[in-house]
This record gives structure tokens, sequence and C-alpha cells, in this order.
């Protein structure tokens, strides 16, 4: 097991749960790097457990080569018509953000019609280039 501190990671975890989950070893949210896909889960505040199956080097800096390509939809909570293809477990491309627009809080797929984003908690990542 390898820790990462919170607060100063160059990863971008973002939490995968809705809700915090338990296994043997007590609480903790499971996070996912949204730039090269790195797994881990938080206990406590502050530090960020990864596996010891991550080289030293991939755990101190994010490479940020690994892409996001495909996600799949859970929890969604979109009523807008655009988002009707948008359903739970459904997979979609990731697309480039539109003009003017930015990725910050979660993903752009195609909606019914025109490009919808999809927020942080909403989907899981699948595909990665």
């Amino acid at each position: 097991m390898r820790t990462i501190p919170h607060n100063n990671s160059i990863h971008q975890f973002e939490k995968q749960n809705l809700v915090t989950v338990e296994d043997r070893r007590g609480p903790h949210d499971v996070l996912q790097c949204s730039k090269c896909g790195m797994k881990g889960k938080i206990r406590s505040f502050g530090t960020i457990e990864v596996s010891s199956s991550y080289s030293a080097k991939r755990v101190n800096g994010c490479d940020g080569k690994t892409t996001i390509r495909k996600i799949r939809i859970r929890n969604f909570r979109g009523v807008n018509p655009a988002f009707d293809n948008l359903t739970e477990g459904s997979e979609h491309e990731v697309i480039e953000a539109p003009e003017g627009k930015d990725s910050d809080r979660g993903f752009w797929v195609q909606g019914v019609g025109e490009p919808v984003l999809v927020l942080l908690g909403e989907y899981e990542l699948v595909a990665r280039a």
C-alpha cells in the first residue's frame, strides 16, 4: 500500500461513490484520477491509499497521457430531453467540450441533438487511450 498526500497530489482525484462504503478496514471513499485513471481510497482527511502495484514514479507523478475515452452512466439526474439517451449503465464516447465551455466539472458526451455535460458522480470511467 502506498499513500499520497491528498492536498499535495498532482493527480486529479474524483470521488466515484455517492455514499461512503465500508470494508474490513472501515469506511472509505473510492477515488479515481481523471487524468491517468489511478484508483485509490481515502479513509481519513489528508491521505489517499493506492495499491502498491502502482510504481513510485506513477504515484508521485501523474503523466496525464492517459485520456478518458468512454464513460458509463450511473446515478444520472439530468431531466432535459437532450439527456434522453443517457440511461443507467449506458456507455458513451467522450467528446471535446463545445467552444466556450470547459470540462472541469465532468465529461462531455453526445446527447440527443447536442453535446451534454455529465457531472462528476454521474459516471464511471470505462476506456482510456
